[in-house]
């Protein structure tokens, strides 16, 4: 074989044995292309499955917020809802005015109990006295003969016929029962006999009694703080002002037959506070 074609055949063996050379513009554009890569069958895939999963996530979105206005709507009161409510409101409307005046019918009866029973107890203690100062009181003992003697030497009048004497509040005081009602007004007409020494002699009053009279003397002391000159009298249940009587109600306080004689005692306390605000501002100054 000549030269020649051996350097032929050897240029073709390496041409076939190297690698083939790639054109440096072409390579550079061929990584650097994004369009090249975005068009890719990868790419086209990842952008597939984003957009499924975007496409779930709405569905399921939109699912949750029909889900959440179907519960809302089920809460939501119908027209026979509301019917039946306010059937419900209508009749706890009626049972509240029912009982309202039930309430104020047990009231009633109440009040019309606690006055029968007022007027018992004061029935049952109108022929009793009640005499305090004396000294040396002891329970279980009976007085009878010193009340009688009581009566004659100090309050000057016939011997009282007596049930029972006996000594009460820790013996402070002495619980005269007596037969008679003439005997009860005898001793206490004669009772202002017994002025500075100490020994008082005072009906049987039943508890109600006693706290209008404990009232009726509070106000007496306010009045008499005022007014100077004019007699204030507490007597059975009614305090004596300017010829006028005046009571005391657990409800409605100080009472008067006439409203207009109330401005008689409203008229000293005005005073009253007028001279105590007075007086605390020269207390002050």
């Amino acid at each position: 074989m000549s030269d020649g074609l051996k350097k032929e055949a050897n240029s073709v063996i390496y041409k076939k044995n190297s690698t083939p050379e790639i054109d440096k513009s072409e390579r550079k554009r061929t990584r650097s292309s994004p369009d090249q890569l975005e068009s890719g069958p990868f790419m086209k895939k990842i952008s597939a499955n984003v957009n499924k999963e975007k496409c779930e996530m709405g569905e399921n979105l939109i699912l949750k917020k029909l889900n959440e206005m179907d519960l809302k709507l089920s809460q939501v009161a119908t027209k026979a809802d509301l019917k039946e409510t306010n059937e419900k409101l209508e009749n706890l409307i009626t049972e509240n005015k029912n009982l309202k005046e039930e309430i104020v019918d047990l009231k009633k009866e109440n009040k019309q109990v606690k006055e029968s029973l007022e007027f018992a107890l004061r029935k049952l203690k109108s022929k009793s006295l009640v005499i305090a100062g004396l000294q040396d009181l002891k329970e279980n003992n009976d007085y009878t003969q010193e009340v009688k003697e009581l009566c004659v030497k100090s309050l000057g009048m016939h011997e009282p016929m007596i049930d029972r004497a006996h000594s009460v509040a820790q013996g402070r005081l002495l619980l005269v029962e007596l037969v008679r009602q003439a005997d009860v007004q005898a001793m206490l007409i004669n009772a202002k006999k017994l002025k500075g020494s100490g020994i008082w002699i005072n009906r049987d009053l039943t508890y109600q009694d006693r706290q209008k009279k404990k009232k009726l003397l509070e106000i007496r002391k306010k009045i008499m703080a005022v007014d100077k000159v004019e007699k204030v009298l507490v007597r059975d249940g009614y305090l004596l002002y300017k010829k006028k009587k005046f009571y005391w109600d657990e409800e409605k306080g100080i009472t008067a037959s006439k409203e207009d004689d109330l401005s008689l005692i409203n008229e000293c306390f005005g005073r009253r506070e007028q001279a105590m605000a007075v007086q605390s501002k020269n207390l002050i100054a």
